[in-house]
């Protein structure tokens, strides 16, 4: 299962179904302080939101039903939590960054395998350390090279 203890109050939600990806995550996230929660269903994700600050949501949008906006969850989050998290987007394999951004603009990141997962756990740590809630970077992975700014 996907879950780890509820003792922290910041957290990054894992809205996923790659166990290798939120275990890699977690052991190089956690030591750093940072909670990662993570989750394969979004009615699961809403319960595990309360008494959480949530930072930011690691998204596969692949699983998402078409309604369902990855605006209207941030959205529904926020609510549950007194903030809106960022959004992260981690593309399938056949699918385009460049084509992930456009669908999705609230994205402040898009991820593309393959990816090495240390160098996804830092960048994340780098936006929740060194950033305030309003201002953050853009973050596009592109394997094999790495842009700080979006298309």
């Amino acid at each position: 299962m996907l879950e780890t203890p509820r003792s922290a109050t910041e957290a990054v939600f894992y809205l996923g179904s790659d166990q290798a990806l939120f275990e890699g995550l977690r052991d190089r996230l956690e030591p750093q302080g940072t909670e990662l929660r993570g989750f394969r269903t979004l009615a699961g994700m809403m319960l595990g939101a309360a008494n959480r600050r949530v930072r930011i949501l690691l998204l596969e949008p692949s699983l998402l039903a078409p309604e369902r906006s990855p605006e209207s969850i941030l959205d529904r989050l926020g609510d549950a939590c007194d903030n809106r998290p960022l959004l992260v987007c981690i593309a399938g394999a056949e699918e385009s960054v460049d084509r992930l951004l456009q669908d999705y603009p609230e994205a402040i990141a898009a991820f593309q395998p393959p990816f090495a997962v240390a160098h996804m756990a830092a960048r994340i740590e780098e936006v929740i350390l060194r950033y305030g809630l309003t201002e953050y970077p853009a973050l596009v992975h592109k394997a094999p090279v790495f842009a700080d700014q979006r298309p």
